[in-house]
């Protein structure tokens, strides 16, 4: 199978470039699991459970999600800021939880 892979590789104009039956398995887990979940990665693979698969194959995503800095480079920019994210009211039964926090945090400083 190797050899066949590496002729392949040749005919395609690929040889050097790094590309291996692992690489070439790890890259599909990978897009199968961020397109259609680990499960379905593993199944391609014929991993009866996604430890293997997850643990092996599927490269972490390592992308930030840059909205909730976004959210408060909005909010708390020194010129214009928008408070329209602090406007909201207090969720039900937050304030009883914040006395109780407080009053906490004062026994814990008396002893």
């Amino acid at each position: 199978m190797r050899r066949t892979f590496r002729e392949f590789l040749v005919l395609a104009g690929l040889a050097g470039s790094g590309i291996s039956l692992r690489w070439y398995r790890r890259t599909g887990a990978t897009v199968i699991a961020r397109s259609a979940g680990t499960a379905a990665a593993a199944t391609f693979l014929g991993h009866s459970s996604t430890v293997i698969t997850e643990g092996h194959y599927i490269e972490p995503d390592r992308s930030v999600d840059r909205t909730p800095a976004g959210h408060l480079d909005r909010t708390l920019r020194p010129d214009r800021p928008d408070g329209s994210l602090l406007a909201a009211g207090p969720v039900l039964g937050e304030q009883d939880l914040l006395e109780a926090d407080d009053q906490e945090d004062a026994g814990d400083a008396l002893e």
